[in-house]
């Protein structure tokens, strides 16, 4: 929008804005009340508000941790908005990340962290509830998706979801018992396992390749779906482009790319996730 000039009046209407018109974004601390080690790259973080405090937010959205020096980390919120005093965070290490180092190797339980928000657009939309979705993360890009599915249960929606989680290892799905537990036990669940890393492969069941093309080799077609994925940026831009051609209309997309800190060393930026 920034590089279009009007030629004439005109209407700009933009969905987005009516559901999060009444989304307040704040300023707020808080404090660590667990920190689980989920694999040897991913913790989780549980974070309780202060007393009497609750964050209004949709579930896809996500916070910006504050920092010293005004740095600032986005993460995904992995818990359901109806969860009333606390917000849950999957954070991965990142080599020459200094922010997810300091979680890693000295974030204690009781510490206390600020964070803005709630921030974003991805949430799941309500305009037509009939279409099936494919819900499709690669590597802690399942924490949105996570949120997204936890407050579908909780609302009783019951629309077809293909849950699609890539990553290059089986051990790197760090929650899949819980995304295996979803789909034994609700009928419009289906969960798809996508690994990227050749020999890596467990379960006859799991795609050997990239999540994209597990979507790809399961419906050719797409053009019945609504589409969200959350993940890296290459993951995201190609996926884009492929589920376009075979479908997919960009306005039924819908997707969070996590990208990484200015401030992250551009060996980190180069590097496959």
């Amino acid at each position: 929008m920034c590089q279009a000039a009007p030629r004439e009046n005109l209407v700009v209407k933009v969905r987005e804005i009516e559901a999060l018109r009444d989304i307040q974004v704040r300023i707020l601390p808080t404090r660590v009340i667990e920190k689980t080690t989920l694999t040897k790259n991913v913790v989780r973080l549980r974070l309780k508000l202060p007393q009497a405090q609750r964050l209004q937010f949709l579930a896809g959205q996500y916070v910006e941790v504050l920092l010293a020096g005004g740095k600032r980390r986005a993460f995904s919120i992995a818990s359901c908005p109806s969860l009333e005093d606390e917000i849950e965070l999957h954070i991965r290490h990142v080599d020459g990340g200094g922010f997810t180092g300091y979680v890693f190797d000295e974030l204690e339980e009781r510490d206390i962290l600020r964070f803005e928000g709630p921030l974003g657009n991805f949430f799941v939309r309500n305009d037509n509830t009939e279409r099936p979705m494919i819900m499709m993360g690669g590597g802690t890009g399942f924490a949105p998706l996570k949120s997204m599915i936890e407050n579908l249960l909780g609302q009783d929606d019951r629309r077809e979801i293909h849950l699609y989680w890539g990553a290059r290892t089986r051990e790197e799905l760090y929650l899949d018992d819980l995304a295996s537990r979803w789909a034994d036990k609700h009928r419009h669940i289906h969960y798809h396992r996508a690994i990227s890393e050749p020999g890596s492969v467990s379960e006859s069941d799991d795609f050997t390749g990239f999540v994209h093309e597990a979507v790809i080799n399961d419906f050719p077609d797409l053009a019945d779906f609504d589409v969200y994925m959350s993940g890296p940026p290459a993951m995201i831009n190609t996926a884009k482009q492929a589920f376009t051609e075979h479908g997919v209309e960009l306005q039924r997309m819908f997707y969070d790319s996590f990208e990484f800190g200015l401030d992250v060393p551009v060996r980190v930026l180069a590097r496959p996730h």
